[in-house]
């Protein structure tokens, strides 16, 4: 795996910290909407009266 060194400009810098704190507000609302629709789902199968290992 390669390394690199960087020195970003104070410009530079805040762009970075603009970039990443976007990509982690999406990932963490793509996770959330996830765990939403699997908590939702497992309602749905034990609302039927069906175990988890009946799947």
């Amino acid at each position: 795996m390669s390394r690199f060194r960087m020195y970003p400009t104070p410009a530079q810098q805040l762009a970075l910290l603009t970039q990443c704190g976007q990509a982690r507000h999406g990932w963490n609302l793509g996770l959330a909407m996830g765990l939403f629709d699997l908590d939702r789902a497992r309602h749905a199968v034990s609302a039927c009266g069906v175990g988890a290992r009946g799947l």
